[in-house]
Parts: C-alpha cells; structure tokens; sequence
C-alpha cells in the first residue's frame, strides 16, 4: 500500500508546478523562473523533511521541518540577491515558500500510510532522492547564470 501511494508524489509535485507555468510575468526577462523557485522549495523541503523522517521517525515534524527550511532557503536566496547575486523579490521568496509547503503537505500525506519503522526509512530515502531529482533544473539554471555572468 505504501509503495502505491509513494508512486503519486513525483506527479503530484509536477502538478504543483503549472501553475506557476502558466503565469511567469513576474520577471518577463527570465522566462521559467517562477518554476524554479517552486521547483527549489519543493527540493529543499523534500530533502530536508526526507533526513529527519529517516532520522527520526517523525511525520509531523518531517514535514514541519521541510517547509520552514524552504522557507529559510528563500529568504536566504533574496538576500544574496539584495547583495548582487540577482534581482531581488519578495514573490520570488513566497514561490519558494509555496513549493517548500507542496513538498511537505506531499511528504506528510504519503508518510501517513507508513506503518513501520522501516516504512518511515524507505519513506525519507525516497523523499531524499525525489527532491534531489527536482533540484537538477535549479542547479542546471544557476549555473548557466554563474558562468553567464563571469
């Protein structure tokens, strides 16, 4: 049953991505970008609540823990760009936000069929590499803009 359910959270997330395709006029000059910070947020806060649900067993806090850590990588992300990094935008940090909360309402709804143990484990793992998959188009984008700029 768990791996059924552990099936939906890859499409799940995708979906949570169109939205914020559908409207990227936030900055017309960076096509995509709405999508990345979402994409980032998802990322992060599947990693960060994937270790502590394979840490510590804990559902809640799993999920608790994926969000506020996407948040604090948004804010930590506009404040870099405050200081040269990019163009600095409170949208730009909520879309981060928002992601981090999809990632983590996705991870809490799946880990609440895990019944074991071991099912939290396979739980977190899976979390782990799923937001790592998500952060490829991030990292690909940040270093194109990296080696852009030099």
């Amino acid at each position: 049953m768990l791996r059924a359910h552990s099936s939906l959270l890859i499409p799940l997330l995708l979906l949570s991505t169109v939205s914020a395709r559908a409207s990227s006029d936030l900055h017309p000059e960076r096509p995509g970008n709405r999508e990345l910070h979402v994409a980032a947020g998802i990322s992060v806060a599947l990693v960060a609540g994937g270790v502590h649900m394979t840490l510590y067993e804990d559902q809640t806090a799993a999920a608790l823990t994926g969000a506020v850590t996407a948040l604090t990588a948004g804010v930590v992300k506009e404040v870099a760009d405050a200081f040269g990094f990019g163009v600095p935008g409170f949208a730009d940090m909520l879309l981060t936000a928002v992601g981090g909360i999809a990632g983590a309402c996705a991870l809490y709804g799946i880990s609440r069929q895990a019944t074991s143990v071991s099912a939290y484990r396979t739980l977190g793992t899976g979390s782990v590499l799923s937001g790592i998959t998500f952060s490829f188009p991030v990292v690909r984008e940040l270093i194109h803009r990296i080696t852009r700029s030099e």
